[in-house]
């Protein structure tokens, strides 16, 4: 049942890098559209147009766009989603209430040249990182110590059993969504 406070939190929501998080995103928007007063999938251009990259600068343009005239406002985002929404808080285009990363994929960001690193230092926006023991994309330990060497405030981090970058147990995730809103 959601808080006076959470009904009137908007909830956007970013998937993973490839068409395959597609049906993930929309599972995990069901799951959590009763903890908020509305919620918003953003379905990424290169998906429409078969590219294999996400277009960070593109895509944080559309965001700038939706958010705009948004007050009070949360992120979910997985892998590649979560390293758009750091891009977009370190350059001040983006001012979210509080986010929620599943997955950050750290690794795979340095792998494709974009400044993790950079967009990680210092950052405060109150952040859930949801991580699991051994991502390949980055482990939960790896996760931890970058966040501490890159002077990060207001977060917690939720340690998850598993060795791969799939985020399916939905109740999980859920679960420990609510406890951070509510």
């Amino acid at each position: 049942m959601p808080t006076w406070y959470t009904f009137n939190m908007k909830l956007i929501l970013l998937a993973g890098n490839g068409l395959s998080n597609k049906k993930w995103i929309e599972d995990i928007e069901h799951a959590l559209k009763p903890l908020f007063g509305e919620t918003y999938v953003q379905y990424y251009k290169h998906w429409e147009t078969g590219g294999k990259l996400i277009d960070l600068n593109e895509e944080l343009s559309r965001l700038q766009d939706l958010t705009k005239n948004f007050s009070e406002h949360t992120f979910f985002a997985k892998s590649a989603g979560t390293l758009l929404v750091l891009k977009g808080v370190k350059e001040g285009k983006l001012k979210p209430s509080r986010c929620i990363f599943v997955g950050t994929a750290i690794g795979w960001g340095r792998a494709e040249h974009f400044d993790v690193d950079l967009w990680l230092e210092n950052y405060s926006i109150p952040t859930l990182f949801i991580q699991k023991s051994f991502d390949p994309a980055c482990s939960y330990h790896e996760l931890e110590e970058l966040l501490k060497d890159k002077n990060a405030k207001n977060f917690s981090l939720e340690e998850t059993e598993g060795n791969d970058h799939s985020y399916n147990d939905m109740e999980t995730l859920k679960d420990v969504v609510k406890n951070f809103v509510l």
